[in-house]
């Protein structure tokens, strides 16, 4: 199965209520190298909702590896959105990881 269809698929797993199976078709794209940010922002939505923190993190710091890799290659500056993207997850992790220290 491509990346694609498991992405489709995965969401319309999500959209029924079966976030288990979404969870797993994610994860498989994930656990293969992806490139699209699709997977990792869905994963960590979930996981945020369910208050899965050690996910959620695990999840956005992959995510955030793979934006500063492209931003490197593209040499992407401030100011453009996708830059703009890897502020954003920054802030995603780092609002997670406060969470998670208060846990501790």
């Amino acid at each position: 199965m491509l990346e694609s269809e498991r992405n489709l698929k995965a969401k319309e797993f999500e959209d029924s209520g079966n976030l288990e199976s979404a969870i797993e078709q994610y994860e498989q794209n994930v656990s293969l190298g992806s490139f699209a940010p699709f997977p990792y922002n869905r994963l960590a939505i979930i996981y945020k909702k369910r208050r899965d923190l050690d996910n959620e993190i695990r999840v956005l710091k992959l995510l955030l590896s793979i934006q500063e890799k492209e931003a490197k290659k593209y040499k992407w500056i401030e100011g453009t959105k996708q830059f703009d993207k890897i502020l954003k997850t920054r802030d995603r992790l780092q609002k997670a990881q406060i969470e998670l220290s208060k846990r501790i």
